[in-house]
This record gives structure tokens, sequence and C-alpha cells, in this order.
């Protein structure tokens, strides 16, 4: 018997061994015509056409069932707008016999890492209605006998745009088993999901929380009907009752969770999602939830929802920083029909806190068209709201805020405007502090009182520090909420007074930051108003300016002071300040100002010898005044546009000192490698080149220009202690100069202009030197300058010929009908009378014996007194003689007079 056992055991396996041979065998000659015969049999299905990459048949790996793996899978839309479903993995588990005998019976359908869009239009249409109906007689095999649908790893977003209903998650695995193609079943629904966001009407139902679900439905095809039996589901961690239906035309589902602990809801369901920043609450307290949905199943049904919570007697704790909150109460409510505006209510909003009672409450009604109404009233920590409720775009926020008001607004969506009805409060801020994120503003000491009302806003004493600089506000702001809502004009009129302001701390982003950045406007458009500043110290990068005082007026991007002072380099500026933004982040500058007083050397050092190396701020003294206008481009990623610039400097110094300039040493130099050597003689030269150190004059003047990237600077003569100089050129802006100097050959031979007989007296005479230097700031090239030489000479022979014109004219009446020749006036000049006495008895006491008689003066006759004409001609002879005399000498200079 026991043979005969292991006999039938033997056959039996032998046979078992044999079908999966010939199964394996038939599978593996069929395996192309039924991959393509089970796509063809799948398409004919669909309504729109299913794409496939790869398809792989298995076997033995998904036995007793045949797996087919389609690789690559996309379908779209009904409505072609979207793609409906992507997987890497679309597998299909078919019975082997009904596969071999042509019979496509689906059993399992497995969908693995992709995407679902489930869509419907504006209009109602669904985007996932592709299976054909089968009344429409289609031919296929293909038939449904489902018994587990699974989705895993997949993003799966819901978008019903008729109603406004918003769902995205994804999906770890949700698991649909059961007897799926009978008509009568019970269906096991297993899920892990993480919800993303659940908005209804823009409303955020659900944000990035957990959702776990084991439920048993129960499911009639023929009514239609399938039902939920009163389950738990898990949201965010905490436990929610379920229950509910869904017939043909309508559907129901209620979610409820009763005295859920306060500590548990703010940590788990809070909006921001991270634990570790939120820290753990702990406190006690309960919560009341309950969500009622209903409507109809059509596409273009409305989804209905109400919503009910409160807290009662809560009390919270944050043990990091100590926040306590006790006394919490509140009751609200969402409601949202389809014959009913939406509603969200919160009411009797009440605690107390470490800073005292708060209380409030808040309406919106109709979120396609709002109406607010709300009020507060109490002392707030803003640290500890910022943890409670974790504000994006804020990274640091301290300190308290006093507040009461009250306020009735609506709005309009579609119009993007709202109009405030009422409103009314005062706001105190003490000691806050505030940083926004992505802003290295980190703005502190904020304190001061605010009133506003419908109209207006009232601005107290409002003071706040960032970085180095401190402001303080008064006075009045206009139409701040329309400003702030409806794009409206925005009216100040404030006063600004600081002891220091840094331009650098107001910008929001640094130099670097803003060139990486593209540019965008910094001055807005729609402020209108006034602002008189008073600073005691403004700085920008290493400029101080002192005691900024000025009157603004601010318009379309415009800022224009109509008078502004302050004081610089020594001396205070006045004059006139407007700035145009007429391009993103380019200001288009005018200045008209005037000073006295302006400290030389101060200046020089204050701006940096002003970017050259000719004349450091150790070569230089003196006082000026200045008057000058100034129009140029600045833009704030490069800095001053320098061809731009178009201004006129009238200077005027005094007093003025140069001192061991390398230009003075180099002018030296060039006379000593000059023929003029030989006259000067080595005497001569040594003491010119020790005087150069230190040169001093009593008054320079001159306009000075600057227009097309040249400073332009006229004819001016500069009377030194050394010589008297004329000095005019051009400078532009690539630091390429062109500079003239002339002088009197005779001053260079003088080693004092002062004799023992008093001072020597220039009578114009005697020809001059001129010298030029141009070519690289960092290497001019200095010589003789011999074409102005010989031009100086040509304009002195028509001064003598002018001269004497004159004087026949006066003298003679000659070039009477002449309207071109003036009469000769004289030049006056200071005359030295030298006397000597030649009698002993001069100093003597007068006798004033009548006997002795006094002696007489002698008479002295008097020189014959020349004509003017005949010492205009002496003058010249003398003249054209010297003129001669120095061109026979060897210096290789020819001058004339």
């Amino acid at each position: 018997m026991k043979g005969e056992t292991k006999k039938y055991i033997k056959w039996i396996l032998l046979l078992l061994i044999a079908v999966f041979l010939v199964l394996s065998a038939a599978l593996f000659l069929l395996k192309d015509k039924l991959i393509d015969r089970a796509i063809v049999e799948l398409n004919k299905n669909l309504e729109v056409p299913m794409s496939v990459a790869k398809v792989e048949l298995a076997f033995w790996s998904s036995f007793p069932n045949i797996s087919v793996d389609l690789l690559g899978v996309k379908i779209p839309g009904r409505q072609g707008r979207t793609v409906l479903l992507t997987s890497d993995k679309f597998n299909l588990r078919f019975n082997p016999l009904d596969l071999l005998g042509g019979d496509y019976n689906l059993k399992q359908i497995n969908i693995t890492e992709g995407t679902l869009n489930l869509e419907i239009d504006t209009l109602g249409r669904e985007n996932f209605d592709i299976i054909k109906d089968d009344q429409e007689g289609n031919d296929s095999d293909f038939r449904l006998a489902l018994r587990a649908v699974r989705l895993k790893q997949m993003n799966v977003r819901y978008l019903n745009r008729y109603t406004k209903q918003d769902y995205s998650t994804r999906v770890e695995l949700i698991s649909l088993s059961g007897e799926l193609s009978e008509n009568e079943f019970e269906m096991l629904t297993q899920g892990n999901i993480q919800v993303l966001d659940a908005l209804s009407s823009g409303v955020p139902l659900i944000k990035n929380q957990r959702l776990e679900f084991d439920l048993r439905l129960s499911v009639d095809k023929t009514k239609g009907v399938t039902k939920i039996p009163t389950a738990v589901i898990d949201i965010g961690g905490l436990p929610f009752e379920i229950d509910g239906y869904i017939h043909p035309d309508s559907l129901w589902f209620n979610i409820k969770s009763n005295e859920i602990q306060l500590t548990d809801a703010v940590e788990k369901l809070a909006l921001r999602g991270s634990k570790e920043t939120l820290n753990k609450f702990k406190g006690k307290g309960m919560l009341d939830f309950e969500l009622e949905i209903f409507g109809g199943t059509a596409s273009a049904d409305p989804v209905n929802i109400n919503c009910l919570f409160a807290i009662k007697d809560g009390q919270l704790r944050e043990p990091i920083e100590d926040i306590q909150l006790r006394n919490i109460n509140l009751k609200g409510h969402y409601f949202k029909t389809d014959e009913n505006p939406e509603e969200l209510v919160l009411e009797n909003i009440s605690l107390i806190s470490e800073t005292g009672p708060f209380k409030g409450a808040l309406s919106i009604v109709d979120f396609s068209a709002p109406t607010w109404n709300g009020s507060a009233q109490g002392k707030i920590n803003l640290n500890s709201l910022n943890r409670i409720f974790g504000f994006s775009g804020i990274d640091e926020v301290k300190g308290f805020v006093n507040l009461s008001a009250d306020f009735f607004a609506t709005e309009s969506v579609s119009e993007s405007k709202m109009i405030l009805q009422k409103c009314n409060g005062t706001v105190n801020f003490e000691n806050v502090i505030l940083k926004l994120a992505e802003d290295k503003r980190r703005f502190k000491q904020i304190n001061g009182k605010v009133d506003f009302t419908k109209q207006s806003l009232q601005v107290n004493n409002f003071s706040l520090a960032v970085n180095k600089t401190d402001m303080t506000f008064k006075g009045r702001m206009f139409n701040v909420f329309n400003y702030l809502y409806n794009n409206g004009d925005l009216g100040l009129k404030l006063n600004l007074s600081a002891s220091n302001i840094a331009l650098t701390d107001l910008g929001s982003t640094s130099k670097e930051q803003k060139k990486a950045k593209q540019k965008t406007f910094v001055l807005p458009e729609n402020i209108k108003g006034s602002l008189s500043v008073d600073i005691q110290n403004l700085n920008y990068e290493k400029h101080d300016f002192k005691n900024v005082r000025g009157d603004l007026a601010i318009e379309g991007r415009n800022l224009d002071f109509s008078y502004i002072s302050l004081e610089n380099s020594g001396s205070r500026i006045e004059g006139g300040l407007n700035i145009l933004e007429s391009q993103a982040e380019s200001f288009d500058i005018s200045i008209k100002a005037s000073s006295s007083g302006i400290l030389i050397q101060e200046a020089f050092r204050e701006w940096d010898n002003f970017y050259q190396d000719v004349l450091l701020v150790e070569n230089i003294e003196g006082v000026a005044a200045l008057n000058i206008s100034f129009r140029g481009l600045f833009d704030l990623q490069t800095g001053l546009e320098y061809p731009s610039i178009d201004s006129k400097m009238e200077l005027d110094i005094s007093n003025g000192v140069i001192r061991k300039a390398a230009i003075m040493n180099d002018i030296a130099k060039s006379i000593k490698d000059s023929p003029a050597k030989y006259v000067l003689g080595k005497k001569n030269l040594k003491v010119l080149k020790k005087r150069l150190k230190n040169i001093s004059f009593e008054r320079m003047k001159n306009t000075i220009t600057i227009k097309n990237s040249t400073v332009s600077i006229p004819k001016m003569l500069i009377s030194s202690s050394i010589l008297d100089m004329n000095i005019s050129g051009t400078h532009n802006f690539d630091n390429d100069i062109d500079y003239k100097f002339d002088f009197k050959f005779r001053d260079l031979k003088q080693s004092n202009k002062d004799s023992e007989f008093g001072d020597v007296i220039d009578d114009g005479s005697g020809f001059r030197m001129f010298l030029k230097m141009y070519g690289p700031l960092e290497d001019p090239t200095l010589e003789w300058d011999k074409e102005r030489q010989k031009e100086n000479v040509q304009e002195y022979r028509q001064e003598e010929k002018k001269q004497i014109k004159e004087m026949l004219k006066t003298e003679f009446g000659v070039f009477k009908n002449d309207s071109t020749v003036e009469e000769y006036v004289p030049e006056e000049k200071p005359r030295e009378d030298i006397k000597i006495n030649w009698d002993p008895t001069k100093n003597a006491p007068v006798s004033t014996d009548s006997l002795v008689p006094n002696p007489e003066k002698p008479k002295a006759d008097k020189p014959k007194k020349k004509s003017k004409l005949k010492e205009a001609l002496e003058k010249l002879k003398q003249q054209q003689k010297k003129e001669a005399e120095a061109a026979e000498e060897k210096i290789g200079i020819k001058g004339g007079g």
C-alpha cells in the first residue's frame, strides 16, 4: 500500500512537471504573439490609445499567474489636453490557461512609479472617462475579472475646475482587493498617503499631512451604492471617525474627532511641517472637530462642506523659550454650499499670555467677493506669535505690539480692489526686532505709536535702527489702505530726523547681489508728498556729510530737494538737488550748489585725492569757494557714468600752498635739461628747484567745465611766491592730459622779487617761456611749446601796433574817424622817490636869532618832460634791441616783445 502511494505521488509530480514544461514551452513559443495580442485587446477597450515603450512576459515569478509588464506607459486624457497616466511599470496579471485559450480575463493591475492626473474642466468634462461602454459592441476578448488593484509610489492629483476642488497627494500605497468584478462584494481598502494640499475654492483644508486608512467598503453595483461603515482613519497621527455613503445621485461623508488634545493638534496639524523647528508644546485643553461633506455625484455637482471646530480652556507652553498661553478659547466654523456663499467665522477668540489678555474676532464671507469684518485688542508677543504660527518669509521677529483696532472691508477679487468701509485703531511698537528672509537688513529698536483711520495714518515718534543707522519719523501718511491693496497713490507729509544714516544699511541686498539680479526700480512710482530731513551725519561708503537739512518733494520716481544744506570738507554746502530714476536702478542727478571756506586739504583727504596721484593731500593747502552746476547719470551697480557728466564749476582758491609736488620736480628737471640752464646758471637752477618745492599764492580764480568725459581748464594766472604763471589745459576721464604753462624767463633768474631798494615792479616787458605737459597722467611728457612761443611773439607785436595807433590818435588826432582805435590811457605805475640829504645842517635846530641867516635850499633843475609818443617809440626801440639780444643767445628759445 505504501509503495502504491509513492507511485501515485510520483506520477502526479511527473504530470505537474510535464504540464509546467508544456505551459512554459507554449508561452515561450507564443510569447510575442501573446504580448502583441494583449496590447491590441487592451486598446480595444480604451477611448484613447495607450503607448508602451517595452513589454516583458513572466510566468514563474508571478506563478500561478502570467505577468505582462508594460514599461514606459503613457495614456493621454480623454480631451487630449493633459496626460492622464504615466508609469514606469504597468503590470497586468492573467490566468495562463485563459491566455492559451484566447480569453484575456484581467485579474490584477499593479501601477508603479508614475503620475495620475484626474481632471474635470470648467464644462464638467472628465479626462479620465476613457473605458468604452460594453454596449458600444466592441469585439474585444478582453474581460475584467479583477481581484486586486494596487498603486505604489505614485503622484496623484484630482483637479475639478468646475467645483474648484484641488487635491494633490503622494501615494505610497493604495490597495483595493475583493471580488471586484462581481455585482455585490466587500472591498478591502488600505492606504498610506501624504496629502500635500487639499483646497476647496482656494481654502486649505489639509496641508502636508499623512493619511492612513484601513476600510471595508460594501459595494452594490446593481444599485450603484457604496457604503463606508463607521471606521477610524489617521490624519497627521490623530484619530478621526469616518462614515458615509455614495449613491447614484448623491454622496455624504462625516469626519469628526471629539476632545483631541490641543498640544497634539498644535504640534501635528500646524502648517509648519517640521517638528524640529516648531518644538513640542506642552499643555492641556481639548479641540473638537467635525467635517461634513455632501453633494451630488456628477462631475459638475458642487461639493458642500460644513466644518465646525472649537477650543475649550486651552493651555500651551513652549519649553525652549517658555512661551505660555492660558485660557485659550475659540469657536468657529467654515461653511460652503451651492446655495450660500462661503463663510469662515472665528468668534470669541480669547487668551492670556505673559503680556496680558487678548481678544478678537474675524469673519470672511463670500470668497469670490470677500467681506472682511474683525476686531483685535491686546498686547502681543511677536516672538510667541511667530513660534506658534511659523510665518513664512520671516527669519526673526521679537518685541511687543499693543493693538486696538476694528475694521470692515469689502473686496473684489476680479478687479483686485478692496474698499475699506470702516477702520479705526492704534498700534504701539515696543522694542521690536524684525529680520525678513533673503534680506540683509535687521531692523531693531522699533518703537513708536501709529494711529490709523479709514483715510490716514498718523505717525508719532516712530523710530527704528538698522546696523549703524537710526531714524525717527513724525507726520502723516494718506491713502495708505488703497496704496497697499488697490495700487492707489500714497500721500506723505513726514519729518525725518537721525543722528546717523549709512546709505549702505538701507538696501535689502548687497552691491554684489544687485549685480547678480535683474534690475528693478528702486524708487516707488505711486508715492507723492514731502519729507523734511534733519540728519546729523549721512554716510555713503567713505564719505560723511554733516548736518544735512532740507525739504524733499517726492513724486513719480523723482526726488527733488528744493533746498538742501550740508557740511563736508570743513565747509557748508547749500543748493538744490534733483534725483530722477529714469530707468531701473539708473538715476539722472542734477545739482546746483555753492560753498565757501572749503578746506582743500580736507577735501583731498575726504575724496581720496579726487582719484588722481599728481597732487596728493600732503602736497596742497588752501581755502576755496565754489559755485557748481552738475548733471550726470548714476547706476547702482556700476556707479557714476562719467561720459554723462555735464558740469560747470566756478572756483576761487585763496592762501594756496603747493609743497613737494612731483609735478614741480618734473618742471625743474625740464628746465635743467634744456639750453636755458646756460643762461640761468647753476646757482639760479639750484635756488629755483628748492623754491619749487614750496609754492604759495594768494588767489587763483577760474571756471572749470566737464563735458564729453573731459575736464577743461581755461587760461588762468597764478601769482605765486616763485613766479607768475599762466595755466590752461584739458584732462579726460581716461587720464590723458594736455596742460600748457607760460611764464617770464627773467622770473626764473630772480632769486627774490624784492630788492634792498624796494619791490621790483614788472613793467610787462621781457619774453615768455612756454611749457606743455601731455600724455597719460601716470607718465606725462613735459617739453617746451615752441609753437605757442611763436604765437606769443605775433600777439605781442599786434598789441604794440595797436598801442601806437592809440597814442597817435590821442596825441595828434590820427585815426580819429576809426572807431576801432580807442583813446590811449597810460597805465599808472607806482614810483619810488629817493631822497639824499647833502646838507649837514638840515637836522640842526633853526636859530631864532634874526641876525643869523637861515641857509637857503638850492633849487634843482626840472627835467624836461618827454612826449608820450617819444616815450613809446623809445620803448619799442629798446624792446626790439632786447629781442635781438635774446635771439642771439643759444638757448633754443625764441622770444619777443
